[in-house]
């Protein structure tokens, strides 16, 4: 089975990648402090948005339509290359002109302007990353994919940071290290793509039948990516307006410790979307429920233990001063357990033909989050934002199921949570025979 192969692939070099990345973050931490790691953390917020958000939803449709069209990918290349390179200049040019008011209401001016432009050339760089990963996700050039992103990026930002440091660059430096590092990354997918596609041909950019075809498809499957974006990122860039830059600290260090737990299910959903594009309804009605059953009963165990140590964890690796990180985990590491859950679910529904529910899912979630996040607030101060995008994913996950139920009625409820032994028998032999391979 390839794709058990491809996942096993995909989750070692994103669990190695993890731990590099756990090496930077101490780093970053260790050398900035609090504050100064607030502000990065700021920084980013508007960048990283907006390269989600303005990249409209190509990506999903990329990797449905390379399968579906007999298109060469050079073709693909081409046309989203351009398309990224204009929107990510577009947005640069915007934000120069409205940087200096943002710091202004947002901030205070207590950040230096002169690293918010830095921080938004990441925009352009980021965009066009998105379409070249959906490139080669549709190709299933699943191992390329995986060690770019997975090892090869977090031992360069791990090398970039310890460089940095060394320079005694300061927050200047580290505040560089991502618009590099994605550089980097972005290049090298580039020329991998154009080695390996007839780009030499005349024609370089995809029929204008073919771009709507593809746009359509990217729309309505967008609204859904970028409400799951905003649900998260739209709080936080309104708590960056609230609360202190340590605050914004302490949080996204509690998000960043939680990714070795939905690592699993990211592995997962890397090899999922092109998997399921090119599956039966039947196959996929056998294969889904083993997994989520199985990943789900991981994530459970691995949340009670993660939570029984974590105190004391934040104390010897950050130190004293980072142990409101631990209020904050609480009710992250809860809803982890059943958001990446509900993206297996939605990306199930989407690429088999029915994207608009996840815009569904994903809205419900985002409007529950703006309705709650300001009476929490008021009640329980910073916490009040944690909970809110914890409640707020917790109602995506609920909505998701009922649509995936809906849809695939020959799957009783009970198997996408409770595992058989039989599936864990299945899975052993299944890894046994590709590990032989």
């Amino acid at each position: 089975m390839d794709f058990i192969k491809k996942s096993a692939y995909v989750f070692r070099n994103k669990y190695i990648g993890l731990a590099i990345d756990f090496i930077t973050s101490i780093l970053i931490v260790r050398y900035l402090g609090s504050e100064d790691y607030g502000q990065y953390t700021v920084l980013y917020i508007i960048p990283l948005l907006i390269a989600s958000l303005g990249s409209f939803g190509f990506g999903p449709s990329i990797v449905y339509h390379i399968n579906k069209l007999e298109i060469n990918a050079s073709k693909f290349l081409g046309t989203f290359t351009f398309l990224g390179l204009i929107l990510g200049l577009f947005y640069i040019t915007i934000l120069f002109l409205i940087i200096p008011y943002i710091n202004e209401i947002f901030y205070e001016n207590k950040i230096n302007i002169n690293l918010f432009y830095i921080s938004i050339f990441f925009i352009p760089l980021m965009i066009i990353q998105k379409y070249l990963r959906a490139i080669i996700r549709g190709m299933y050039q699943i191992k390329i994919f995986s060690f770019l992103l997975d090892f090869f990026a977090p031992l360069l930002r791990l090398s970039l940071i310890g460089l940095f440091i060394y320079l005694n660059l300061g927050l200047f430096g580290i505040v560089f290290v991502p618009v590099l590092l994605q550089g980097t990354i972005t290049m090298i997918f580039f020329i991998y793509l154009f080695r390996n596609s007839n780009f030499g041909s005349d024609k370089k950019f995809i029929s204008k039948n073919d771009f709507l075809l593809i746009t359509k498809f990217a729309l309505k499957s967008y609204l859904g990516t970028a409400l799951q974006k905003s649900n998260e990122s739209l709080i936080m860039l309104i708590a960056s307006a609230f609360l202190s830059f340590s605050q914004i600290g302490y949080l996204s260090l509690a998000k960043k410790l939680l990714q070795f737990i939905v690592g699993v299910t990211n592995s997962v959903t890397t090899v999922l979307m092109p998997k399921v594009s090119k599956s039966s309804i039947q196959q996929i009605e056998f294969y889904i429920p083993k997994v989520t059953s199985i990943l789900f009963s991981f994530n459970l165990l691995f949340i009670i233990f993660y939570l029984s140590l974590l105190e004391s964890f934040v104390k010897i690796v950050y130190g004293s001063d980072f142990i409101e990180i631990v209020k904050y985990s609480i009710p992250l590491s809860i809803v982890t357990i059943f958001l990446p859950f509900a993206n297996i679910l939605l990306i199930t529904i989407t690429f088999t033909g029915d994207p608009i529910k996840k815009m569904y899912a994903r809205g419900f979630g985002l409007l529950i989050n703006l309705a709650i996040f300001y009476p929490l607030f008021s009640i329980f101060g910073a916490i009040g934002f944690v909970l809110s995008i914890a409640i707020g994913q917790f109602m995506i996950f609920l909505l998701s199921l009922i649509f995936f139920i809906n849809k695939f009625r020959r799957i009783n409820i009970y198997r996408l949570f409770i595992f058989k032994i039989d599936d864990l028998k299945y899975l052993i032999r299944t890894l046994k025979h590709q590990l032989a391979m």
